[in-house]
This record gives C-alpha cells, sequence and structure tokens, in this order.
C-alpha cells in the first residue's frame, strides 16, 4: 500500500480542483439563468456618527476618547481629510466589509476614511472615500491591525490617526476625486480651486496659530501637532533665541561696564546656556536638510527638541534681560529715587508719635499677651527708618560718582526701599490692631483647622507623587508641614492670649502651604497623566514590536532587509524608553511612540515583501492555468508557514484577500 505525503495529497488535491473548475463554474452559469427564490432579512444600514469617535463597545476611556479627538481634528485642519473611528458590538448581521462601506456612505463618503472595529466578533475593516488611494486603505488595515490582534484598542486607533497623517497632505487619490470637477472648475476661470486653496491657507494658518500657544514644556500636547505647524513653531523659536543671543552679547558687555563682572554673573551663564541650545538647533537643521530622510517621528521629535530646548534659553534670557533692564532704570532715575524714598522716611517718621499714643491705649483696653506681636512695632520702625536713611546716604554719595563707577548704587536702593517697607508695615499694623485683633479671634479656629485639612492633603500628595516617582522639593514640603505642626501647637496653646500673633503666623503659613500644594497638585496630577500616557504608548509598542516579530519569523527569507531593520530600531527604542521612565518620563513617552512607529514601520515593510513575493508568483503562473496557480497558491501556504488565517495581512494581499479578522 502506498501512502501519499501531504504535499502530495495537497498537490493532488489542488490538480482535482482545476480541472473541476470548468463544471463549477457551469453549474453556477444555469444556477444564474434559473435562479431559486432567495429570500433575505435585509440589515438596516449604519447611521451617521455626531462624533469623530464611536465607541459603542465602550472599549476606550474619556480621557483616550478626548485625546484622539484633538489628535483627528489637528489631521483635519492639516490634511483636508476627514476620519471617523467605530467600536461597535455588531455589525448588525453585515460582514466586516459592507458594514464599513455603508458607514462610509452614511458618514459622506468622499474624503473620509473610516475605521470600523467589532472588539467581540473580533473583525474590522477600513472603508475609504475617493479622496484616498487603495494603498492608503490598505496601510492603515495593516496599521492597526497588530494593536487590535492585542486588544490595545487605543493603541489601534492611534495607528489608525498615525499612518493616515503619514500618507501626506495630497495622494494620488486626492488628483482622482477631483475629476470631472476640476474640469468645472477650470471652466468656471478656476473660482473653486481659488476658494479651496484659500481656505485651507485659512485652516493652515489657524492650526499654528493654535500651535504658538502651546506651552513649549507640554510635550504631550506637541507631540500631537502635525509636522508643518510643529515646524513653524520651532522656526518661530529659533529665530528668537538667536536674536535675542545676538542682543544678549550687546546687552551684557554693557551691563558688565556698568554693575561689574560678579552681578553678571548669572546673564553670562543664560547666555551661555542659550548659545548650546542654538548650537543644538543648528545641527538638527542641518540633519533635517541633509540627503537623509527622516521619518515623520524623527522628523516631531527633533523638532519638539529645538522648540522645548530653545524655549527654555529664551525664557532665561528674557527674565535677565527684565532684571537688568530695572537695574539699569533704577541707575538713569537715581536721583528722583533718592528723594522719592527720602520723602517717604520723612512721612513714616512723622508717624511715630501717634503710633506710640495708640500702643498706649491698646495697653489700657488689651491684657498684655494679646498685644505681644505689636508693642514693639514703634522701636522697630524706627530703627528700619534708621537704616533706611543710612543706606541713602550711601546712595548719595555713589550717585555723585562718573558713570561706570556706580555699581553698588542699585543695591544701597533697593535697601533702603526694603527698609521703608519695613517700617511702614510695623506702624500700618498698630494702627489697625484693634480690628486685627477682633478679625483674628473670629477667624483662628477655622484657620486652624484649614491647616490640618492640608497638612493631611499634603502628606496624602507626597505619598502618592514618591510613589509614582514624581519629581518635586519633597525635602521642602516635609520642612513646611513640621513648621505646621508647630505653629498649630503654639496656637492652640497661646491663641487665647494673643490671638493676633497666632493669626498672623499661622495665616502666613497658610498662604505657603496653600502655594506648595497648588503646585504639588499640578506636578502630581502631570505625573499620573504622563505616567498613563506612558503605560498606553509602552504597552502598544510592545504589542507591535511583537506583533512584527512574529510576522517576521514566520515569513522567513520572504521578508527583506528593511524590515529586519526596523524591527531591531523599535526594540532598542523600547529598551530606551523603559530605562528613561524613572529619570525623564516625557521622553519614555516619546521614545516609547517612536518604538511602536518603528514596529509599525518593520510590520508595512515585511507585509510589503511578502505581498510582493505572492504578486511575483501569481504573475509567473497565470498564464499556466488556474491549475498551476492553485497548486502554486497550496506550496506558497505549505511552504511560508500557512499565511492566511491569522496573524497579519489577508491572504495574497490586496482586497480580494482581506477576510477582517484579528
Amino acid at each position: 500500500m502506498i501512502v501519499a505525503s501531504p504535499l502530495t495529497r495537497s498537490l493532488a488535491a489542488a490538480a482535482c480542483a482545476a480541472l473541476l473548475l470548468p463544471a463549477a463554474a457551469a453549474a453556477h452559469e444555469a444556477e444564474a439563468a434559473n435562479p431559486t427564490p432567495d429570500y433575505q432579512v435585509l440589515a438596516a444600514a449604519p447611521e451617521a456618527f455626531g462624533e469623530a469617535i464611536n465607541d459603542d463597545a465602550g472599549v476606550l476611556t474619556d480621557e483616550q476618547i478626548t485625546e484622539l479627538e484633538q489628535a483627528i481634528s489637528q489631521f483635519e485642519k492639516s490634511h483636508q481629510r476627514t476620519l471617523k473611528i467605530a467600536f461597535v458590538t455588531s455589525f448588525e448581521g453585515m460582514d466586516h466589509r459592507e458594514w464599513a462601506e455603508r458607514s462610509l456612505s452614511a458618514n459622506g463618503g468622499g474624503n473620509l476614511s473610516l475605521l470600523a472595529v467589532n472588539p467581540e466578533g473580533r473583525r474590522y475593516d477600513v472603508a475609504v472615500g475617493q479622496a484616498w488611494s487603495t494603498s492608503e486603505r490598505d496601510a492603515l488595515r495593516k496599521a492597526v491591525r497588530p494593536h487590535l490582534s492585542g486588544e490595545d484598542w487605543y493603541g489601534a486607533a492611534r495607528a489608525f490617526i498615525d499612518t493616515a497623517e503619514s500618507t501626506g497632505q495630497v495622494s494620488g487619490g486626492s488628483v482622482a476625486w477631483l475629476g470631472a470637477g476640476a474640469v468645472a472648475a477650470v471652466g468656471a476661470g478656476g473660482g473653486i480651486w481659488f476658494l479651496s486653496r484659500r481656505r485651507r491657507r485659512e485652516e493652515d494658518k489657524q492650526v499654528v496659530e493654535s500651535a504658538r500657544r502651546v506651552d513649549p514644556s507640554d510635550t504631550a500636547t506637541l507631540s500631537r501637532l502635525p509636522i508643518p505647524a510643529l515646524g513653524q513653531v520651532a522656526e518661530d523659536y529659533f529665530v528668537a533665541t538667536d536674536e535675542s543671543i545676538r542682543r544678549g552679547e550687546e546687552e551684557l558687555a554693557t551691563t558688565v561696564a556698568e554693575f561689574g563682572p560678579a552681578r553678571t554673573r548669572p546673564f553670562r551663564r543664560a547666555l551661555d546656556k542659550a548659545q548650546s541650545a542654538m548650537r543644538r538647533a543648528y545641527e538638527i537643521q542641518d540633519q533635517l536638510g541633509d540627503a537623509i530622510p527622516e521619518t515623520n517621528e524623527e522628523k516631531r521629535a527633533l523638532l519638539m527638541e529645538v522648540i522645548t530646548s530653545c524655549s527654555a534659553a529664551q525664557r532665561e534670557l528674557d527674565k535677565q534681560a527684565k532684571d537688568f533692564a530695572e537695574m539699569r532704570n533704577l541707575l538713569l532715575n537715581a536721583e528722583g529715587k533718592i528723594a522719592e524714598i527720602t520723602q517717604r522716611t520723612v512721612d513714616i517718621r512723622a508717624r511715630l508719635p501717634k503710633a506710640e499714643d495708640t500702643l498706649a491705649n491698646l495697653g489700657r483696653r488689651y491684657p498684655e499677651p494679646t498685644l505681644a506681636s505689636v508693642r514693639d512695632n514703634p522701636q522697630l520702625a524706627a530703627a528700619s527708618l534708621d537704616s533706611a536713611e543710612d543706606s541713602l546716604s550711601a546712595a548719595r554719595s555713589l550717585a555723585a560718582k562718573p558713570a561706570g563707577r556706580q555699581g553698588g548704587l542699585v543695591m544701597v536702593l533697593r535697601d533702603a526701599e526694603h527698609a521703608v517697607e519695613v517700617a511702614d508695615r510695623m506702624l500700618t499694623a498698630l494702627e489697625h490692631a484693634d480690628d486685627n485683633i477682633a478679625t483674628a479671634r473670629a477667624s483662628l479656629g477655622p484657620l486652624i483647622e484649614e491647616v490640618e485639612e492640608e497638612i493631611a492633603e499634603a502628606e496624602e500628595l507626597r505619598a502618592r507623587g514618591t510613589a509614582n516617582g514624581a519629581e518635586a522639593d519633597w525635602e521642602r514640603l516635609d520642612a513646611l508641614v513640621r513648621e505646621a505642626r508647630e505653629l498649630l501647637a503654639t496656637a492652640r496653646e497661646r491663641g487665647e492670649g494673643d490671638p493676633l500673633g497666632a493669626y498672623t503666623r499661622l495665616n502666613d503659613l497658610d498662604a505657603r502651604l496653600d502655594e506648595r500644594l497648588d503646585a504639588l497638585r499640578e506636578t502630581t496630577a502631570t505625573r499620573d497623566r504622563l505616567l498613563r500616557m506612558y503605560r498606553q504608548q509602552i504597552d502598544s509598542a510592545r504589542t507591535t514590536i511583537q506583533g512584527a516579530e512574529d510576522l517576521i519569523s514566520s515569513r522567513g527569507r520572504l521578508v527583506g532587509i528593511q524590515a529586519r531593520t526596523y524591527l531591531s530600531e523599535a526594540d532598542q527604542l523600547s529598551r530606551r524608553a523603559r530605562e528613561l521612565e524613572g529619570s525623564d518620563l516625557r521622553g519614555a513617552i516619546e521614545t516609547a511612540r517612536r518604538a511602536a512607529q518603528r514596529a509599525q514601520a518593520a510590520v508595512q515593510a515585511a507585509q510589503e515583501d511578502v505581498d510582493e513575493h505572492y504578486r511575483r508568483q501569481r504573475r509567473q503562473e497565470i498564464g499556466s492555468g488556474a491549475g498551476t496557480l492553485l497548486t502554486g497558491m497550496v506550496i506558497g501556504n505549505i511552504l511560508g508557514g500557512g499565511h492566511h488565517g491569522g496573524g497579519f495581512g489577508g491572504g495574497f494581499g490586496g482586497d480580494d484577500f482581506f477576510d477582517g479578522s484579528f
């Protein structure tokens, strides 16, 4: 008995199928000539979506939906094409293709690309209007499938948007879509084309203006901007920083002569930092302009680096320039400032006798402990005025010297101003002591409760922030909490006897604690948000890398060097992202996103290699008849490791072989 091998049996089956094809075709024709009644229940056509994201399946969070809608909005403004994404619980009795096509039609078609996903049924499709080419549709299908296979719904939606953006603003499909409409536009004198172009320019301008309002330290928002808008913002910061450096060099030479090297050292440091940022910006400009092309994600990362580094340098330069401008103005108006401060010392000194009388009257109505916080105010005010007058005397001597030798004048004038302010506050507190004591007695209890709540919140924020790795001055917070506990104990112990002193000290601490907590709330919330984004991105990268690895491993030698290189780069970027998690979370997010993009590029390159192989095989075998074609298909599937059915891409590529599964 001869037992046929599996390969032999498969080839034999293929040959039999080839022989039966004519008979099957004849039977089909006969059936078509005499059709039997076929009763079907027609599924209802999908309706138009109100929003860009339709998540009936409930697989996305509110935050994810918001981020995706923002990304789609930016895409539509910069590309003049539309995206919609639908996660649904059912395709309503239709197959993936019919449901997607009907949804496309219901939502306008034309320049729309629509991603339809049924997570429960594990089916999906991408339907595109006439503004999109078939190759773009196939690229979108391939981009989302690895994420869908890993049930990374957000990653799939993000890959859909990113891949759409990478296809460019105008495709071959866009030109074809114009069709007869373009002829009509020409016949009308080009008016439609002109209006469309003008509207597009206006929309692009609005996108750029919105991009310019983004905080340059908000890398998460920057990373979602269209690359043209990002490039314009980078150019703005590039030019502004370069101009600031040029002016700064001139300013520094003048300020050194006026104030000396010691006082101008912060300006020198800021200028050096800005020059370092500019050198790097020039390197990036050269890199973007050389003959080696960058991917969209590489361009985005480089442009964001220019924006963040140049903007930080610009802020520091502006701060130093403002400080020295104020100092210079003080020098230029020194005589007037001396006269102003002198007049204030005279006015405040005239209030001293009345302050002494006010203190005596208060002493007759309140016990001594109640006045503890104001009883020394007249003496302290007088001492501050004496200090101010000494500083004014030194200022007059310096002002009489020639220009270039007045470097200490600014310092003594500011010392005089500060001393006068202290004296004024001392006397004002004494003059309003009656009202302040009444307010302190009524408000001390609620203030104590408020500070206790703030201490509890500070401890909760510290625990959450340190657990998440939020970067903050936790030691400063600990010191502030210790001070708060001590002042609370003092307020409870002595508040009855000295309500004004207890209230004043506790109120001052409350203001400092409020300010610190506001900053920590923002820091902790930002860290939490960044951690969520990082986990989404790194999970997306891991899923896509695994999908690329599976595809390349299963297709063996059919996959060329480009896909393998992309996969290696993706793996390196993924490892780098994990290394950055603890030290630079924003950088880790961007690196993880680049890893996912590189892995997706590997998937696309590998699939193109495989598709090209099968296209060549089909071309070679078509001339030999259906039997040979089917034989080649069988051999291809056996030797290719079972290309269709699971994993990536449908069959031999192209719409006819796409089954919508994931």
